[in-house]
């Protein structure tokens, strides 16, 4: 017998963790069909939302929930179920399970039980954004939903500034603007692509500055949708950047104004507006 072989792969104590669709039907893969047709439950961060799901694709298993407010109960129970020689898998609203989702209390309480964990992998915001984006995704980083308080935000945008690969994440269509506008104030304007509605009928790719970006969504009646963002990374500490140099020539061939200038240069550099724009005023002997 293979030592690697664990107890779950001889007693058949296994869990899938299945992908469905961000959108588009039609991205259900057929495995991910035949798991969730074949097991005797499914954990659902949402049984309405699945059960809608399931009643288009004619799955017919029974739902269960696990989500953030009953996963520490609901895991022991899972637990129980799957020991007894019960089949489950489990699925998030959409797209691959426990990417910002809850799950993860279920997987270590069934991991010190000897129980195997199987990905039915399929789409993702995540994978499907940086895909597309136009960015080099060989490396990145993925923080998941942009927080809400201001010093773990803070966290977020010092490693936007200090790393030389791109940062992603999840925001809601509410908070959007106001978050790009915080990375615009607190660490300059930048490069970004946002990507809403992924996959379904309305969506939508938007590239350019983080300011252009802001302008377009401003232009909605209303931002609506779910939005996966992904932001450049600060510049790489080995670029040395002669600003003075930059603004004199900026300063000598064009005819826009000291604020539209900066605006230019901080975009193109990663770093922030205001500070280009006292140094326009400082070398142009205006400060």
């Amino acid at each position: 017998m293979d030592l690697r072989q664990t107890l779950s792969e001889q007693s058949g104590m296994e869990v899938y963790i299945v992908a469905t669709p961000i959108g588009n039907i039609e991205d259900i893969t057929l495995r991910a069909l035949r798991i969730l047709k074949e097991v005797d439950l499914v954990a659902a961060e949402d049984t309405r939302n699945t059960q809608k799901l399931f009643s288009m694709l004619d799955i017919n298993t029974k739902l269960t929930s696990l989500h953030e407010h009953n996963e520490k109960e609901k895991s022991a129970y899972l637990v129980e179920l799957v020991l007894s020689g019960k089949k489950i898998a489990v699925v998030s609203d959409a797209g691959t399970p426990l990417v910002s989702d809850p799950g993860y209390r279920f997987i270590e309480e069934g991991l010190k039980k000897g129980i195997r964990f199987v990905p039915v992998p399929g789409v993702s915001a995540v994978t499907a954004l940086a895909s597309v984006s136009g960015f080099f995704a060989g490396k990145f980083a993925f923080f998941g939903f942009f927080p809400s308080k201001e010093s773990l935000r803070n966290k977020v945008l010092d490693e936007l500034e200090n790393s030389d690969y791109p940062i992603m994440f999840f925001e809601s269509p509410k908070r959007i603007v106001k978050t790009l506008g915080e990375i615009i104030e607190k660490k300059g304007d930048r490069k970004g692509v946002l990507g809403r509605e992924l996959t379904k009928i309305y969506e939508e790719v938007i590239r350019g500055n983080l300011s252009e970006i802001i302008e377009i969504l401003l232009e909605k009646e209303k931002i609506k949708g779910e939005i996966c963002f992904f932001v450049e990374g600060g510049i790489k500490k080995s670029q040395e950047i002669d600003l003075e140099k930059i603004i004199m020539d900026k300063l000598s061939s064009s005819k826009k104004k000291s604020r539209e200038i900066a605006g230019e240069i901080a975009g193109e550099y990663n770093l922030k507006k205001n500070e280009i724009y006292n140094l326009i005023l400082k070398v142009s002997g205006k400060k």
